[in-house]
C-alpha cells in the first residue's frame, strides 16, 4: 500500500508516510532525502516516526511514552509521546512546531491543534490547547460548538 501512495509523488524521497489500518496492521516508509537522523519503528497498533532528529534514541524515548499506559486516552498519550522527543533531544535546532489531529467515529475531528513557534514555546501552548479543545461543551446534537458558539471566536473561511 505504501509504494502505491508514493509512486506518482516526485518528491517522495523527501518525506515519511505512516499508515494504520482498522485493524492494526501498520507500514511505514522513509524516504531516502529525509535530513538525518530519519527512522521510524513500526510495532502491531503504532507507528513511531521521525525526521531531522537528534537520533534514533529519540524514537526510542517517544515508543516509550507512547505505551507506557495503554488506557490512556489516545490524544494525551500522543501528546506525551511527542513531549517524549522533545525531551529526549528531539529534532536539531530545537522544536519549532506541534501538531496533533485525533479522529474517532465522527465526520469532523475529536481533537484538532496545531503550534508554531511562539514567544513561550510549542510546550506550554500545546498543553493548554490539548487541555481546551478536550475540556470544550459539546451541543445537545452532541457536534462540538462551531467556532460561532465559541466565545470569542470568529467566523471560519470555508474550505472546499
Amino acid at each position: 500500500m505504501i509504494e502505491e501512495l508514493v509512486k506518482g509523488d516526485p518528491y517522495a524521497e523527501y518525506r515519511q508516510l505512516g499508515v494504520i489500518d482498522a485493524d492494526g496492521f501498520a507500514a511505514a516508509r522513509t524516504g531516502k532525502m529525509n535530513r538525518d537522523w530519519a527512522g521510524h519503528h513500526v510495532r502491531d497498533d503504532y507507528i513511531v516516526l521521525g525526521n531531522v532528529l537528534t537520533g534514533e534514541h529519540v524514537l526510542d524515548a517517544m515508543e516509550k511514552a507512547f505505551t507506557a499506559d495503554p488506557a490512556e486516552d489516545l490524544e494525551e498519550r500522543l501528546l506525551r509521546t511527542i513531549e517524549a522527543g522533545r525531551d529526549a533531544g528531539g529534532q536539531h535546532g530545537g522544536q519549532q512546531s506541534a501538531a496533533l489531529l485525533v479522529y474517532d467515529n465522527r465526520p469532523f475531528a475529536h481533537v484538532d491543534l496545531r503550534v508554531d513557534v511562539t514567544s513561550t514555546g510549542p510546550r506550554s501552548r500545546t498543553t493548554t490547547c490539548v487541555r481546551w479543545t478536550r475540556g470544550c461543551p459539546r451541543s445537545t446534537t452532541g457536534w462540538p460548538p462551531g467556532r460561532a458558539e465559541r466565545p470569542g471566536s470568529r467566523p471560519r473561511r470555508a474550505r472546499g
